[in-house]
C-alpha cells in the first residue's frame, strides 16, 4: 500500500517521474539483469491477468470467482518465468510475512475492504448482481494460491526469500543496493518511490484519469509483448519488454522536493501504513475556524502535491505546531513518524522474531529457506497471535466460518509451536455474528 495517493501521483504524471526502457535490450547490454519482486504485487497482477486471459479464452466469465485451476495457473507462470530467464532477466521474490502485532489499523481498514469484495463476488453468485458488473480485480484468492506460486517459482529456478516477521521492504531495498545485477524493484509499494536511490516498476489494478482522458496505468509491459490477459492458454515470449521506471529522484523533482528528507516528511504526513490512521484522525478534515467556517489543515485539501508544498514551510512534521500536539497527546503517533524516518533512511533493521529459546530460532530458519514448508503464519503462532485467512464463504449474518471451524485443529498446532508455560493466542478476523472479532484461544 504505502503512502497515500503518492502512486497515483506518479501515474498521472508518469512521463515526469519515470525513463523508459526495453527490458530485453538492457539485459543484452548488462550481461543479464535482476528484478527485486515484491511477490504479493507479482501475485496480485499475474492472477489478474490469467483470470481474465482464461475467462475470455474459455468464454466462461465466472471462472475466476469460482477458484481451483492451480494446474493451468502452474503452466502460465512457468512459461512467463522460464522465458524471462532465457531472456537473462531473472526475477528474485520476497515475500512478507503473515500479519502481526504492528500496523493493526491497516490490517483491519484492508480486511474490512476484502469483506467487501467477498460481499460483491457473493451477490453474484446468488444471481443478485451480473457477472458483466464486477470489476475484473475483484477476487478472494483460491485457498492455496501462495502455495501454488511458491512451488512453480521453486521448480523454475527463482530465488525467494520469506520474510519470518514483519514485511520485507527492508529486505527488497537493500537487496537492490547490494546485488550488482538488480536492475529496478517490481512492486505497487509507492514507499520503494520514497527510499533513497531507488528504481520501482509499477503495475497497478487502478485507473487514473487527467480531465475526462482516461491516464493509462500500464507501466510495466507498455506493448503488451507478453499477451498477459489475452485469450490466450500461455503468456508469450517477448522480443521487447517496453517498462517504465519511476525513480526517487524524478519523484522529489517532480513534487519541488529539493532534499530527500523533505521526501521522507512529505511522506509521513501524507499518511503511510505506519502514520496513516493518525492522519486520517488528526489532518484530512477539515476543522472549523472562529468564524463557524471550515478550513483545510492542509491548504488546497489533502492530495500528494499540496502535502508536498505545505512540508515546504515547516520541514518537518513536528514543526506544526498542531501535530507537534498530537504526537505529544499520542505517543503511539510519534513512535510512528520516528519509525518512518528510519525506515525510508534505512536507519532501522527488519522487525525481530520473537526469542522464546531454540525453538524460536529453528522456526526462522525453516521460514527463512523459502520451501514454503514453513508458512510465516507459524511463526505469528508462536508468537502468540493468528488472523484467520480470508476465504470466499457465505458471509451473512450467522453463516458459520470455516476458520472458526477449524478451531480445534489450530489448538494442537499451538501446543506444537507455543513454549509449555504460554497458553493463549490471539486470534482476528470474521465470525459468524461480526465481520472483524478479536478472541483469545487457549492451546
Amino acid at each position: 500500500m504505502g503512502v497515500r495517493g503518492l502512486l497515483s501521483t506518479c501515474l498521472k504524471d508518469a512521463d515526469a517521474c519515470s525513463d523508459t526502457y526495453d527490458l530485453v535490450q538492457v539485459a543484452q547490454q548488462r550481461g543479464g539483469i535482476e528484478l527485486i519482486v515484491d511477490f504479493n504485487s507479482f501475485k496480485y497482477h499475474i492472477l489478474s491477468k490469467f483470470w481474465k486471459g482464461l475467462s475470455q479464452n474459455r468464454g466462461n466469465h465466472y471462472l475466476r470467482i469460482l477458484g481451483g485451476e492451480y494446474a493451468s495457473l502452474d503452466e502460465y507462470v512457468t512459461k512467463l518465468v522460464k522465458d524471462l530467464i532465457s531472456l537473462d532477466i531473472h526475477l528474485v521474490f520476497y515475500i512478507d510475512a503473515e500479519k502481526g502485532k504492528q500496523k493493526l489499523d491497516t490490517w483491519k481498514e484492508r480486511h474490512g475492504k476484502d469483506i467487501k469484495k467477498m460481499s460483491q463476488i457473493l451477490d453474484v453468485l446468488w444471481w443478485e448482481t451480473e457477472i458483466s458488473k464486477l470489476s475484473t480485480y475483484t477476487n478472494i484468492n483460491p485457498l492455496l494460491l501462495d502455495d501454488q506460486l511458491i512451488a512453480t517459482l521453486s521448480l523454475c529456478g527463482c530465488e525467494i526469500h520469506q520474510s519470518p516477521a514483519g514485511e520485507a521492504d527492508l529486505l527488497i531495498v537493500r537487496a537492490f543496493r547490494d546485488r550488482p545485477k538488480a536492475f529496478a524493484i517490481l512492486s505497487n509499494d509507492s514507499d520503494f518511490c520514497v527510499f533513497m536511490d531507488n528504481r520501482l516498476i509499477p503495475d497497478p489494478v487502478i485507473h487514473q484519469f487527467k480531465g475526462s482522458r482516461l491516464i493509462s496505468d500500464k507501466l510495466f509491459d507498455i506493448g503488451n509483448h507478453l499477451q498477459l490477459g489475452k485469450p490466450r492458454e500461455l503468456p508469450v515470449k517477448p522480443r521487447r519488454l517496453l517498462v517504465k521506471v519511476i525513480s526517487t529522484e524524478k519523484v522529489m523533482t517532480m513534487l519541488n522536493l529539493e532534499k530527500h528528507e523533505l521526501l521522507v516528511e512529505m511522506s509521513i504526513v501524507a499518511g503511510n501504513d505506519y502514520t496513516g490512521p493518525y492522519i486520517q484522525r488528526y489532518l484530512r478534515d477539515p476543522y472549523t475556524d472562529y468564524n463557524g467556517r471550515f478550513k483545510d489543515y492542509v491548504p488546497g485539501g489533502p492530495n500528494i502535491p499540496n502535502y508536498a508544498r505545505w512540508i515546504q514551510t515547516y520541514q518537518k512534521a513536528e514543526e506544526n505546531w498542531y501535530l507537534a500536539e498530537c504526537m505529544e497527546d499520542h505517543p503511539a503517533f510519534k513512535k510512528a513518524v520516528d519509525y518512518s524516518r528510519n525506515l525510508y533512511n534505512l536507519k532501522g533493521e527488519p522487525d525481530k522474531c520473537p526469542q522464546k529459546g531454540d525453538f524460536s530460532q529453528v522456526i526462522e530458519k525453516k521460514i527463512r529457506s523459502g520451501s514454503g514448508q514453513y508458512p510465516s503464519n507459524i511463526m505469528s503462532m508462536h508468537n502468540n497471535f493468528y488472523w484467520y485467512r480470508m476465504l470466499l464463504e457465505d458471509n451473512r449474518r450467522g453463516a458459520p466460518c470455516a476458520e472458526l471451524s477449524l478451531t480445534p485443529l489450530r489448538a494442537h498446532l499451538y501446543r506444537i509451536v507455543l513454549p509449555k508455560e504460554e497458553k493463549l493466542v490471539k486470534e482476528h478476523g470474521r465470525r459468524p455474528f461480526n465481520h472483524l472479532a478479536i478472541a483469545w484461544k487457549y492451546k
